[in-house]
C-alpha cells in the first residue's frame, strides 16, 4: 500500500490518557474509548462532535510486550468545555505518512495493519519514522462494527 504523504501543524487535542500494554490492548480499547464518549455525552461536548484521535506515544518494550500511552482524544478547540480529568496534549507538526485502514476493526486484522505499516509499506516507499509515535484520525468514514469502516493512521516520518 502507498502512503499518502502531508504536512501538518501541530494539533492540539484534550481527552483522556490510559496506559496500554499490548498484549491486552485490543480488549481494553473499546472500554476507554466508551468511557471518553461517556464524558463526552455527560458535558454536551457530542453535539460539535466531528472527529477524534488516537495518538499513542512513549513506547516502551518490556519483556517481548510494547507499552505505551495512548490518549483518546478531540481538537481542543471543538469542546464547548474540557471535561474534568481530561488532558490537553499537542501532536507535533510535521511530514506523515498517512494509511487508510478500511474493513471492520478486529484485533488479529489491525495487528496485521500496523505490521505492514512499520514492517513492509514504509520501506517499500522510501520511508522511515522520524519519532516512536502515530496517531489515529477518525472521521465521518469511521463506522463501529461495519465492513465498511475507514479510518487513517498517521506515522512521522523522513
Amino acid at each position: 500500500m502507498k502512503a499518502n504523504i502531508k504536512t501538518i501543524d501541530s494539533l492540539r487535542l484534550a481527552g483522556i490518557m490510559v496506559k496500554v500494554d499490548s498484549e491486552k490492548g485490543e480488549t481494553d480499547f473499546p472500554k476507554y474509548w466508551t468511557e471518553f464518549f461517556k464524558a463526552l455525552s455527560i458535558t454536551g461536548n457530542l453535539d460539535g462532535y466531528r472527529e477524534s484521535f488516537g495518538y499513542s506515544k512513549n513506547y516502551v518494550e518490556e519483556g517481548g510486550r510494547n507499552l505505551f500511552d495512548y490518549l483518546i482524544s478531540m481538537r481542543g478547540e471543538d469542546y464547548r468545555k474540557i471535561p474534568e480529568g481530561f488532558i490537553e496534549d499537542v501532536i507535533p507538526g510535521g511530514r506523515y505518512a498517512v494509511y487508510t485502514y478500511k474493513g471492520e476493526m478486529t484485533p488479529e486484522s489491525v495487528r496485521e495493519f500496523y505490521n505492514n505499516i512499520y514492517y513492509r509499506w514504509l520501506a517499500e516507499d522510501g520511508l522511515s519514522p522520524s519519532r516512536n509515535e502515530c496517531f489515529e484520525h477518525y472521521d465521518s468514514r469511521f463506522k463501529e462494527g461495519s465492513g465498511k469502516s475507514e479510518y487513517d493512521i498517521w506515522v512521522p516520518v523522513v
